[in-house]
């Protein structure tokens, strides 16, 4: 009897390690599923017009500033702003952040000002996906 009891007990040991691992694995499916819609759905948002001064020195040295002191964007995307790859790892793959200069590979290069405060501020890009990572704390 006492040997019927303890396999008894593994069973419902077993049982209940199952039933914990299939609730476990339905929570982790369902996050997954929900944050996945997330990012595939588009936002459509109207922010006002920044003027993005082309040439003017004052500005150009206050965006270096922004830049390389006080918004931390080379942590992310290299200091070139060339892109870089922010994680690699096992359980989440690899994040690169975008190439945000207007050269080959660009993602940005046919920003204007309205779809720069859209990324920065709000985490959408131009095409109305949600940016990863985006918005910073900085902002």
């Amino acid at each position: 009897m006492a040997d019927a009891k303890k396999g008894g007990g593994r069973r419902k040991l077993m049982i209940a390690a199952a039933a914990f691992l299939l609730l476990a694995g339905g929570g982790i499916l369902g996050i997954h599923l929900v944050s996945a819609s997330r990012v595939a759905e588009t936002v459509k948002m109207d922010v006002p017009e920044l003027k993005v001064p082309d040439g003017d020195g004052d500005a150009i040295e206050r965006g270096k500033y922004l830049v390389d002191h006080l918004l931390g964007c080379k942590e992310c995307h290299g200091a070139d702003l060339g892109g870089k790859m922010v994680m690699d790892n096992g359980a989440m793959g690899q994040w690169w952040a975008s190439n945000l200069t207007k050269g080959r590979g660009s993602m940005v290069a046919e920003y204007d000002g309205r779809d720069w405060v859209r990324a920065l501020r709000h985490g959408i890009a131009k095409d109305g996906r949600r940016v990863l990572l985006m918005p910073s704390e900085d902002y």
